[in-house]
């Protein structure tokens, strides 16, 4: 009757153990901190209303706002806005979507 007890006492141990070392993990994996920052027009975006964003396939973001679209490449933004004298620039400086076609264009 003895040794019927003792096997018990390991097998409930294990459980315990298992939660333990699955603790650890996730306490492992929240060690690696996010950071976010924000931008606005003081940094260089042409309007703090975003509308829409994107990231190209060379890694630039593409943000859509309502006074223009905004390419940040992580250091800085490039405005394009409508213009009167260009007929290929944008037709209207609030953008409502932005979408890359098939060419990466």
């Amino acid at each position: 009757m003895q040794k019927m007890t003792l096997k018990i006492k390991k097998f409930s141990l294990c459980p315990f153990l298992l939660l333990l070392v699955a603790l650890l993990q996730v306490g492992r994996a929240s060690c690696f901190p996010y950071y976010f920052k924000s931008f606005k027009v003081e940094n260089g975006l042409s309007n703090n209303s975003v509308t829409c964003i994107t990231q190209d396939k060379m890694g630039f973001m593409w943000i859509g706002t309502k006074d223009g679209l905004n390419r940040f490449d992580g250091y800085t933004f490039k405005i394009f806005r409508s213009s009167l004298s260009n007929a290929q620039s944008l037709q209207n400086n609030y953008i409502r979507a932005i979408h890359e076609d098939s060419r990466g264009l």
